[in-house]
């Protein structure tokens, strides 16, 4: 009997507590999953003196106790990443970490299928028709996705937008050209977040935007290229915020850019925002802006992989800093190594917050995405 027989045979009498308890115990043991112990020994010299400077600092900062441990594993995967692959193909080789979909499920993408399915366009409703027989590949199924949220979006009020949004988007990157539009998952997925972010207000009277977690700062780069004059602060670690800010700096040459994670000061931080249109700082760092400072607060796919002290931090600071608030999580899930459950419900919205919206995605049809409207006064348990 092969090795995977066997794992097989096992799978089917143990009983499944028993199996994830198993599989816990093994992950805890992935030394990958202590970043100190992993960045002693890592050859700090084979990746960018930028991210060294910027790693290092953050071990250091208050922020890191409070990731979690699949973050710990992720970043320790991240750097081996860049270290083997150079910083020039980093951006594409971890793309697959940051939001881009190559897989789906009835659970994941049921809701999209039956929005695509109104398309006007033939093409699209006959995409989605399962031919008796066939499997389908990680690729097709990477298309089928992307052809559908482009159908989604196409039957839309933004769809107008489309060609708005800035996007490196080379030869390498997964896309499809449609049109005259090279389209990825990253510009869709924004373009529809735009769209409900958009409940909250026009944008017409907000001058920043806090995103905490950005990942590659794809909404970052939609909403400032839909909304051009936006000030946009993101707080992030390494090497998330390596990424971004090389993503970023690359698609707005033109915006003042200042990475601020050496500011230790209310008045240095204020200064830094004052002074530049996208600015990149530590998440412990937020604690220094000021009262009712951020128009738009925005959580885009990253409360659910963190702690729940760390959540619960976000929130007291969410009530003091914002004047919206956007958040994008799973329904349910559960977070690696730190061996905790999150629902939809689990996350601490404050009563005197006014809720705008609480739907389903469209895409991952198992995310939800709430929107807030904050009283423009600290509320006196937040204060």
């Amino acid at each position: 009997m092969t090795s995977s027989g066997l794992r097989r045979l096992v799978q089917q009498w143990l009983p499944p507590a028993l199996i994830e308890f198993v599989r816990d115990v093994r992950q805890r043991a992935d030394r990958r999953t202590d970043f100190q112990y992993f960045w002693k020994r890592f050859d700090k010299s084979s990746i960018p003196s930028e991210l060294r400077e910027m790693v290092a600092a953050f071990v250091e900062s208050p922020d890191f106790p409070k990731i979690s441990r699949y973050w710990h594993y992720l970043n320790a995967n991240n750097l081996e990443m860049i270290a083997k692959s150079g910083s020039e193909n980093y951006r594409k080789d971890v793309s697959l970490n940051y939001y881009t979909w190559t897989d789906f499920s009835e659970e994941l993408a049921g809701g999209l299928f039956q929005a695509a399915a109104q398309s006007p366009n033939s093409t699209y409703s006959k995409l989605f028709r399962q031919q008796p027989g066939m499997e389908l590949v990680p690729s097709v199924k990477h298309n089928i996705l992307l052809v559908a949220l482009h159908a989604a979006v196409m039957a839309r009020p933004i769809a107008h937008r489309i060609g708005e949004v800035r996007e490196q988007v080379s030869d390498s990157t997964p896309h499809l050209r449609i049109g005259d539009i090279r389209i990825t998952q990253d510009r869709l997925n924004s373009l529809l977040e735009f769209e409900r972010i958009s409940l909250l207000g026009d944008f017409s009277g907000w001058r920043t935007v806090l995103e905490i977690g950005a990942g590659n700062g794809r909404t970052a780069a939609c909403l400032m290229s839909l909304v051009p004059g936006l000030k946009y602060v993101i707080a992030d670690i390494p090497p998330a915020l390596f990424l971004s800010l090389g993503n970023l700096r690359g698609l707005f040459p033109e915006r003042r850019v200042a990475v601020g994670f050496k500011a230790t000061d209310r008045e240095q931080l204020a200064a830094l925002i004052r002074d530049n249109d996208l600015i990149f700082i530590f998440p412990n760092q937020i604690r220094l802006m000021g009262d009712k400072s951020v128009d738009l607060f925005l959580a885009v796919d990253c409360l659910h992989e963190m702690t729940r002290t760390t959540i619960d931090d976000y929130f007291s600071q969410i009530d003091r800093l914002a004047l919206n608030f956007y958040m994008k999580v799973w329904n349910r899930t559960r977070v690696p190594f730190d061996l905790h459950h999150l629902t939809r419900d689990d996350y601490p919205a404050r009563q005197h917050w006014e809720k705008i919206f609480d739907v389903a995605c469209v895409f991952p049809s198992n995310f939800s995405e709430m929107g807030y409207s904050l009283p423009c006064a600290v509320s006196s348990t937040t204060a």
